[in-house]
């Protein structure tokens, strides 16, 4: 029992080795990260209850501005974290984008 153990414990190690190699790409890192951002968000806030609040209210830029500034420290911190995420997801997509361009034109 000890050996199959010991053996379980190698190979979770050999396969986290084998996963931190395949992440050297930012772009798969970069995903795994907004992916769970977007999980504890979604386990956070109630998005139908903030979907229907932006249909009711009048002013979809002021409600927006209302409820991020009087949301939870975490919900803000969250948020902000996906927004630098996704700047950076950007940023590091283009380069791609203009290869695809100039290889399909």
């Amino acid at each position: 029992m000890i050996s199959l153990n010991l053996k379980n414990r190698i190979l979770l190690r050999v396969y986290a080795l084998f996963l931190l190699r395949q992440m050297k790409n930012s772009i798969v890192i970069e995903s795994l990260v907004f992916a769970v951002l977007m999980c504890a968000l979604f386990f956070i806030v109630s998005v139908p209850s903030v979907l229907s609040n932006i249909w009711t209210s009048g002013n979809i830029y002021r409600y927006l501005i209302s409820a991020v500034s009087e949301a939870d420290l975490a919900v803000q911190l969250i948020l902000v974290s996906v927004v630098i995420v996704t700047i950076v997801r950007m940023r590091n997509l283009i380069p791609y984008g203009l290869k695809f361009r100039q290889l399909t034109a």
